[in-house]
């Protein structure tokens, strides 16, 4: 449940794996975002000895679509933990990539300051995916 209202969303570095050269920000809901993103692929948060409120998403890779099913609520309710995202809506589709088994993740977000969205292969979620742009 949102408790923050939106101008409290404030500023931050523009940070999907790491700051460019230049520190470009984010703002505002886009960082309620970059930090759903982060939520979702880290069991750490924060990090190695982070809060612990996250869940990587990559692990999903080759599941079955019943398995990818009972997922859904449980990452939505990773996200829900940030206080500012006052609902989640959350798919997780089986597909195929490449000829691989991988997984199509939509995410909906809704703040006070408006919804966000996340659509991704769960494949391309890695470091150097998300760094070039392509996650």
């Amino acid at each position: 449940m949102a408790q923050n209202p939106a101008q409290d969303y404030g500023v931050d570095v523009a940070c999907v794996v790491d700051a460019d050269e230049l520190f470009s920000e984010a703002e505002g809901v886009d960082v309620v975002a970059q930090d759903a993103l982060h939520a979702i692929t880290q069991e750490d948060f924060l990090g190695p000895g982070g809060d612990g409120r996250g869940i990587d998403v990559r692990k999903f890779i080759g599941a079955n679509q019943t398995f990818l099913n009972s997922q859904q609520p449980l990452v939505a309710e990773v996200l829900e933990r940030d206080d500012r995202i006052t609902h989640a809506d959350v798919v997780l589709t089986a597909i195929m990539s490449k000829g691989l088994g991988d997984v199509k993740i939509e995410v909906t977000g809704f703040t006070d300051a408006g919804p966000f969205t996340l659509t991704r292969k769960i494949s391309d979620l890695t470091a150097a995916a998300l760094e070039a742009g392509e996650g």
